[in-house]
Formats: structure tokens, C-alpha cells, sequence
């Protein structure tokens, strides 16, 4: 992305929920307020690019949403107890949902370039009708690193202060980014922590299963961890939960 190119918008939008532009021009921010959150440390910004880039959810013409579309679910093995203790520690309990390479089918590559960290090459546009990004044209470890939305950090513009997130107190507070629809759109992709369904009809597309606001029922709990046949569809648990 062009620096000259885009539009200038305040940092606090990496954050979901965070008043927009017609919000706050019809004073419709009454839960979440603005000005609350104006002032990121670095740290903060790029673990709040991070999750974006990772759950996008639409945002207007041209903003894509994530690998996995917007809103997505995901699942992870338990562990309940490690040689007799229940009190294990946070990356022991991640660490289960690591994924044997050869099992999962996700060697660990020769070259760490951009078709792994799509933020190291050229960026991907989608401009174009039918321009899309799939596992065939990179590697499927770019499910964990996808980047389907153009954003610039502005590192130039900063200020003094405590962070708006961490209060941790900062010389280059962040408060500004600009953003370009059209960014990377994922097409056809599995991700290895998501659960999927795919339409019994024919021509039916496989889709992300989402969290949904009155919580799972039960015939959704038994498509979460096993392969099974609904009434509309067929269930597909996450990667990590068949090869486990």
C-alpha cells in the first residue's frame, strides 16, 4: 500500500465495537464511548492488528473479512491435567494444540517468506472480480498469519503518555493508521482451529461454523467434535480436534 494512498483513521478502529464515523455524527455511542480509547503503545497495536487481521469482520465495500470469515469460531483441545496436576501453565495448555506436521499436513517449510507471512512480499489486492487467494497459491501455514485487510500504522505521528489499553507508560503512543479496502480475499480455505459445514445439496460450498448469540445447542455440539451428517449438512470438526 502506498503510503500517499487511503484514508486516515485513528488506531482505536483495530478495536472491535469502537464507535465509527456515523456513530459518533448521530450520537449514537451510548454504550461504548468515544474518545475512551485514542492512544495505543506498539505492543498493544500489533496484538489488536493481529486479532483483526484474524476475525475481520466486514467492514463495507471492498474491506474483506478474515480467512475464515467474519466472526468465526474456534475450537481447542483441553487439558484437564498434566502428570497429576490440574494446575498446568498457559502455554502447556496451548502447547496440546500444536499440531503433529505430518499428521495435520503442515510441514514445517523450508523458507519462512510472505507465502507464509503474506506482510513480507508485495501486498495482495483484490481489486479485480475473481481475484482471490487460496491454499493452492501459498502455504497453508498462512491460515494462522492471514492478512486480508490494508492497514499502515502510522509511526510518525506520536505522543507521550500511558497506554489507553495496558496503562503501561510509553514514549511512542500510536494514534493514527491508514487503511485501503481491497485487500487479500481468502477463498476456499480450512482453517485448523475452526469447525465447518458443507450443504448436503449439490454445488454447496463449505463454510465456517459461527458462535451464535443464544449460544451452541446440541446438534451443534456433536459437529464440533465429530464427522457427521445434519439435517442440512454435513459436520466437520476442526483439524485440530480429528488428528487428537
Amino acid at each position: 500500500m502506498r503510503r500517499s494512498r487511503g484514508d486516515k483513521v485513528p488506531v482505536a478502529s483495530l478495536l472491535p465495537e469502537i464507535p465509527g464515523v456515523q456513530t459518533t455524527k448521530f450520537n449514537k455511542d451510548h454504550f461504548i464511548k468515544r474518545g475512551v480509547t485514542e492512544h495505543l503503545c506498539p505492543q498493544c497495536s500489533a496484538l489488536a492488528l493481529f486479532s483483526l487481521q484474524l476475525n475481520a469482520p466486514s467492514g463495507g465495500k471492498g474491506y474483506r473479512t478474515g480467512l475464515r470469515g467474519g466472526g468465526p469460531m474456534t475450537t481447542l483441545i483441553e487439558l484437564q491435567e498434566y502428570q497429576g496436576n490440574q494446575q498446568t501453565p498457559l502455554w502447556r495448555k496451548l502447547w496440546l494444540n500444536v499440531m503433529p506436521q505430518d499428521e495435520a499436513d503442515l510441514p514445517l517449510p523450508k523458507k519462512f517468506d510472505d507465502l507464509i507471512f503474506p506482510w513480507l512480499g508485495p501486498t495482495r489486492t483484490s481489486e479485480l472480480a475473481g481475484a482471490v487467494v487460496t491454499h493452492d497459491q501459498v502455504n497453508k501455514l498462512q491460515a494462522y498469519w492471514g492478512m486480508p485487510r490494508r492497514i499502515r500504522i502510522d509511526f510518525n505521528t506520536t505522543t507521550v503518555g500511558n497506554c489507553d489499553i495496558c496503562d503501561e507508560q510509553n514514549d511512542a503512543l500510536l494514534s493514527l493508521m491508514t487503511t485501503k479496502n481491497y485487500g487479500a480475499n481468502y477463498a476456499m480455505w480450512q482453517h485448523p482451529l475452526t469447525p465447518y459445514r458443507v450443504p448436503l445439496k449439490e454445488g454447496g460450498e463449505f463454510y465456517s461454523v459461527k458462535p451464535q448469540p443464544g449460544g451452541l445447542i446440541w446438534r451443534d455440539w456433536l459437529g464440533l467434535i465429530e464427522t457427521g451428517k445434519s439435517e442440512n449438512n454435513t459436520e466437520l470438526p476442526a483439524l485440530v480436534v480429528k488428528t487428537l
